[in-house]
């Protein structure tokens, strides 16, 4: 859980995540939303102020409180999130835990109404899974192509798929390179957030992110198998 809250320091990269969240929402006056892997709440939250109702999906009991307290419905499993009822599935930095990533992305698949769309965010880049990767239980880091046809086998029709973050990449290689220990330094994270990210950002809208980056952006829609 240590790195799940120094990553709460990272205010301006939370709030990217968020308005991202708000910019590929369904533009209807759609009402079901679901969160698979909420952890804390963080997200959860983007999507209570826009949805009638949300579904947080997150097994782990220690944060069960912390999701209380939003409007969320809590469940353990997405197995317990009526099917065909969710508009907007949202996931960020959950399914790299998943040792079934298939199954897990078929699961989500079936709760989306037809057309619903899925917002996915996740580690990329093999080459920089380093000691945090293993601390915190990552069981791979993505490639673009790697994860597309995951999707389209689970059912999606990707609209796009794209890194995101290419300073965070570099940084992440000399993290690897440095052998530290895997904790995150909270201190690091702010001073990343504050300075480095606002630069990592112009970068990617200047095209790096077609390249590389420490993270996948990939939005899907449900679609016939």
């Amino acid at each position: 859980m240590h790195n799940l809250e120094a990553m709460s320091e990272a205010a301006r990269y939370n709030g990217w995540l968020a308005k991202l969240i708000e910019r590929y929402a369904p533009p209807d006056a759609h009402t079901e939303a679901l969160d698979f892997g909420a952890g804390l709440g963080t997200f959860t939250k983007a999507l209570t102020v826009r949805f009638d109702t949300v579904h947080a999906v997150e097994p782990c009991p220690e944060y069960w409180p912390a999701l209380s307290a939003t409007s969320a419905l809590l469940h353990k499993s997405v197995g317990d999130v009526p099917q065909a009822s969710i508009d907007y599935a949202i996931s960020l930095n959950v399914l790299e835990h998943i040792d079934d990533d298939h199954s897990a992305l078929r699961d989500i698949h079936d709760t989306l109404v037809g057309g619903g769309r899925l917002f996915l965010y996740v580690p990329a880049r093999p080459e920089i899974f380093s000691a945090m990767d293993t601390l915190v239980g990552h069981v791979r880091r993505y490639r673009r192509a790697e994860l597309m046809s995951k999707l389209r086998a689970a059912g999606f029709v990707v609209e796009h798929a794209r890194y995101a973050d290419v300073l965070g990449y570099f940084a992440s290689w000399l993290f690897k390179i440095s052998r530290a220990g895997g904790a995150l330094n909270p201190v690091a994270i702010r001073l990343y957030d504050r300075f480095a990210f606002p630069l990592s950002r112009f970068l990617d809208s200047a095209g790096a992110s077609r390249v590389v980056g420490k993270n996948l952006v990939v939005v899907a829609t449900k679609g016939a198998l």
